[in-house]
């Protein structure tokens, strides 16, 4: 085969489930379409530690919907992009705001693909300027313009996007996010997987990127109005800590699952997130968004879509309480809105169909801008061939290097003693992998305390019976086992480090143990 992959499809996953779902929706829809993907990630900045291994594609979701085949390690510079890319035949910049000014300085402007071969075929698929008008300096967008004339084919997520095309020379289409165009089967089996933490009842969703005093009093009216008094809040990654100053207690630790049967079964939603609102669209659910225009995430995406739809009235620019009493006895006519949709949906599947179909047989020429490339190696940093090979086998070296300091201590480890009867079981971490295991560890063993490494976790129940206690307070247990309770291979191992820091040679990860102990009601050996 000339190539391995059909498509490389250029994305950037973050802590964002939005982000990270309308990533899998174009990649699933991709592939309904016959179509082979590899997943180029690139990232923001260089690299720094382990975060060069890392990625957040694992940690949002309760179960890796991308098969590990497809998903290339994470790119930090055109070259990377270029090596990696050679295993594809077309590229195609993904959904989201890969093209926000504010995201593409960081990123080198890795979106803009000018990295790529002239003679590629290079598209994009709704992706998105987050804003309605051009931001920056006068010479990014110089650069600006310049790749987006070296692409084939292009189609934006918003219709200021359109425009903003046009002011950079360049024509484009709208089409809709992603999310659309994937089989809502694929959703459904989502939410039954993170079914478990959400109620049974009826209650309020709440998905908050920015939360205000202006959506405090949008879910204050709906509990009293609408009497849903039980309410299930998710926060975007890293606002953990402003839901306390409004009296609201978050979700600790979602994944996407937990986020998508939320907004599924929840009996209305309140929201400031552009997907929040799409996936409450894909479900039919009464909903409403509270954006002020002047919000820095971008209004024109939310307003654009709403505004085809027909159902503007569910931005609450300002929160004002009679708007939110008047937008509760107004129930949205979904016949209507699907009717719309549909048609969409149509035109824009058969808009990505044709452009797969185009570059799959497209061959254009090798030109000057490659021989530019070729001399510089690097337009995004100016790193030419040698010094990247250079970094690339040092990068190498290192890693090497940990791994095998890592296995030596793990030999040593196994001639140290093990987990028996006699000694009391502590978990060693309290995120996903904890909440999903917990409930069988403690039909077996009783467990009563569970240590992590974050400060503001200590001393609260982390589930029932089992308190979250320090790092210090379990090196001065006796007798004690430690179960690792963590997904993520790379994390697995410094909490190993950690473990043995504090003097404790008996541990397990407990997905190993719950399988010894399950299949032998012996001692763990």
């Amino acid at each position: 085969m000339k190539y391995k992959y059909d498509i490389g499809m250029i994305c950037m996953f973050t802590y964002n489930f939005g982000n990270n779902l309308t990533n899998f929706a174009l990649y699933q829809v991709i592939k309904d379409l016959g179509f082979s993907a590899l997943l180029l990630n690139f990232s923001e900045g260089e690299p720094r530690g382990r975060n060069r291994i890392a990625d957040s594609r694992f940690y949002l979701y309760l179960c890796n919907p991308f098969s590990e085949m497809d998903m290339e390690q994470k790119c930090y510079s055109g070259y990377e992009m270029r090596k990696a890319g050679e295993k594809c035949g077309l590229y195609l910049v993904a959904s989201d705001q890969m093209w926000r000014y504010s995201f593409l300085v960081p990123g080198n402007f890795l979106s803009l693909l000018g990295w790529a071969e002239s003679y590629k075929y290079k598209m994009s698929y709704a992706t998105s300027f987050g804003v309605n008008i051009i931001e920056g300096t006068q010479e990014d967008n110089k650069k600006v313009s310049y790749c987006l004339k070296r692409f084939q084919r292009i189609s934006v997520r918003e219709k200021s996007g359109v425009k903003l095309l046009e002011s950079y020379g360049v024509t484009g289409e709208m089409v809709l996010d992603p999310v659309f165009l994937c089989d809502r089967a694929y959703y459904e089996k989502m939410a039954y997987l993170g079914r478990e933490r959400i109620p049974q009842r009826k209650f309020l969703g709440i998905y908050v990127l920015d939360m205000s005093k202006e959506l405090e009093m949008a879910i204050r009216v709906i509990q009293e109005e609408r009497n849903l008094y039980e309410y299930r809040l998710i926060l975007d990654s890293g606002m953990e800590q402003e839901q306390a100053e409004y009296g609201l207690e978050a979700l600790p630790d979602v994944a996407v699952e937990e986020w998508i049967a939320m907004i599924a079964n929840g009996d209305f939603l309140v929201t400031d997130s552009f997907h929040g609102m799409c996936m409450a669209l894909i479900f039919h659910k009464e909903f409403c968004v509270v954006f002020d225009k002047g919000n820095w995430r971008g209004y024109s995406r939310i307003y654009d879509l709403l505004d085809m739809l027909g159902l503007t009235d569910r931005i609450l620019e300002h929160g004002c309480e009679q708007d939110m009493r008047r937008l509760l006895d107004e129930k949205i006519d979904y016949d209507r809105v699907e009717s719309v949709l549909n048609a969409e949906k149509e035109r824009s599947r058969q808009w990505l169909i044709h452009g797969l179909q185009e570059g799959r047989h497209w061959s254009g020429n090798y030109d000057v801008h490659d021989f530019c490339w070729d001399m510089g190696r690097d337009i995004a940093n100016g790193l030419n061939q040698k010094y990247q090979i250079q970094m690339e086998t040092l990068r190498h070296k290192i890693f090497m290097g940990n791994m095998e300091r890592r296995a030596d201590r793990w030999k040593q480890i196994e001639k140290d003693e093990r987990i028996s009867e006699q000694m009391e079981l502590v978990g060693w971490g309290a995120g996903k992998c904890f909440q999903r295991n917990i409930k069988k560890v403690k039909s077996i063993c009783g467990m009563r305390y569970v240590c992590d490494k974050s400060p503001d976790k200590w001393g609260k129940e982390a589930a029932a019976g089992v308190w979250c206690i320090s790092p210090k307070q379990l090196s001065e247990m006796k007798d004690v086992a430690v179960l690792i309770m963590s997904d993520n291979a790379g994390v697995g191992i410094e909490m190993v480090h950690d473990i043995t820091d504090l003097g404790i040679r008996a541990f397990d990860h407990v997905e190993n143990w719950l399988k010894a102990v399950t299949a032998d009601e012996k001692d763990f050996t």
